[in-house]
C-alpha cells in the first residue's frame, strides 16, 4: 500500500474535524480535574491518562455512528471510519513539536507506519494515519491537533484541524507625523493633539 492519500483522508475526516479537534482538549481538562494529576508529575502517567480520556470522549462522540468502528487490540484502540469509497484507520496520540507520536518502539508500532505491509487488519486494510495533539511549553494547554501520515519515522504529510483564530483588529489610535528642525520624525498620537472646540450647535 502506498502512503495515505491526502485528499481522500481530508474528505473522509472533514465532517468530523471540529469534534476530533475538541477531544484532546476535553481529555486534558478531565485529567487536570482528576485527583491523580495532583499526586504525580510523571509524564507517562499523564500521557496515558489523557489517552484514556481521549478514547472515552471519542466513544462518547462517535460510538453510535455506524461509520465508526472502535477496535480494541493489544492494549490500544484503533478507530476505523468508513467514508465514501474510502476507509481510514487512525489512532489518537500525543506528539512532539514535529508531529511525531511518542510510542514505545515495538514491531506493532513500526508496522503501523509501514504502508508496505497490511498491519493487523488484513481483512479491511484501510489507510493508516494518526490524529495527534501537542502541548504548549508549560504542558497545560493544547497547542495543536494535527492529522499526520507517516512513512516509517518520516512525516509524509500533516495538517492542523484546530480552527483558525479570528483576527480581531484593535482600534488604531490616530496619529500625525511632523518633522522637527533637526530632521527627526515625531509622531503625535491623538491624545497629544490639541482639542478642537466644538462650535455651538454641533
Amino acid at each position: 500500500m502506498s502512503i495515505p492519500n491526502l485528499e481522500k483522508c481530508r474528505a473522509t475526516l472533514k465532517p468530523f474535524e471540529a469534534i476530533l479537534a475538541e477531544i484532546p482538549r476535553q481529555a486534558l481538562q478531565a485529567y487536570q480535574k482528576d485527583r491523580l494529576s495532583k499526586i504525580t508529575n510523571s509524564g507517562r502517567v499523564k500521557s496515558n491518562n489523557i489517552w484514556g480520556y481521549m478514547i472515552y470522549y471519542a466513544r462518547k462522540a462517535f460510538g453510535d455512528n455506524s461509520s465508526f468502528q472502535f477496535i480494541d487490540h493489544y492494549g490500544t484502540v484503533s478507530i476505523v471510519i468508513d467514508g465514501i469509497d474510502h476507509r481510514l484507520l487512525f489512532r489518537l496520540k500525543k506528539a512532539d513539536k514535529r508531529g511525531i507520536s511518542r510510542n514505545i518502539q515495538t514491531k506493532l508500532s513500526d508496522a503501523y507506519h509501514d504502508h508496505d505491509q497490511r498491519y493487523i487488519f488484513p481483512e479491511i486494510d484501510p489507510e493508516r494515519i494518526e490524529i495527534v495533539y501537542t502541548l504548549d511549553n508549560l504542558g497545560i494547554k493544547i497547542d495543536d491537533v494535527r492529522v499526520v501520515a507517516r512513512y516509517g519515522k518520516q512525516i509524509a504529510w500533516s495538517y492542523s484541524i484546530i480552527p483558525k483564530a479570528k483576527v480581531i483588529k484593535s482600534p488604531v489610535t490616530s496619529s500625525i507625523q511632523r518633522t522637527t528642525p533637526d530632521g527627526r520624525v515625531r509622531v503625535r498620537i491623538a491624545a497629544d493633539l490639541p482639542k478642537v472646540k466644538k462650535k455651538q450647535g454641533e
